[in-house]
């Protein structure tokens, strides 16, 4: 049975006489160590687009700063008037607004934080050159790598490549 991508696969170019006249496409043979640096590569990228929607789902908390600001500045939909001639009134929020206000905020930034914390850059930075050096991934972490993690980390690599490809100019 032939295998698919060598030469002894099935190619209905070359069974019918129509192959392209000319040189032979060049085969990149690729070894053992270019296929593990690949397998490490594309491991690295799943991690690094797992710490990076960890980090993004920690940052969604702080918009309970937005109800928390209109509690304390004691803003309200019925307060506005729909004449630009009618008197304005004066809403001057209470105690208890402000605290509420002060406590979604305050709980928001909290919370992301705490989250955010086994997820930075630094920790990021560390478990990578742990798992260079030959150190597997903890199983916690392994066990929640999806592929759409292994995408969205090579995303943001070749983004960063790009970048520091603009320092360099």
């Amino acid at each position: 049975m032939p295998l698919h991508g060598t030469a002894s696969e099935y190619n209905p170019l070359l069974a019918k006489g129509v192959a392209p006249n000319g040189p032979a496409p060049s085969v990149s043979v690729s070894t053992a160590a270019q296929t593990l640096a690949d397998a490490r590569q594309d491991t690295l990228d799943a991690v690094q687009g797992f710490f990076n929607a960890k980090r993004l789902g920690g940052q969604l908390p702080i918009l309970l700063a937005l109800p928390g600001l209109r509690l304390m500045t004691g803003s309200n939909a019925s307060s506005s008037s729909g004449s630009p001639y009618a008197p304005t009134q004066n809403n001057e929020p209470s105690g208890g607004q402000v605290a509420a206000g002060l406590l979604l905020a305050a709980g928001g930034v909290a919370y992301m934080f705490v989250h955010n914390a086994p997820y930075s850059d630094a920790k990021f930075a560390e478990l990578r050159t742990s798992y260079l050096a030959g150190t597997p991934l903890p199983a916690d972490i392994r066990e929640r790598l999806k592929e759409k993690h292994v995408a969205a980390g090579r995303v943001y690599r070749a983004r960063m490549e790009r970048k520091a490809a603009r320092r360099r100019r």
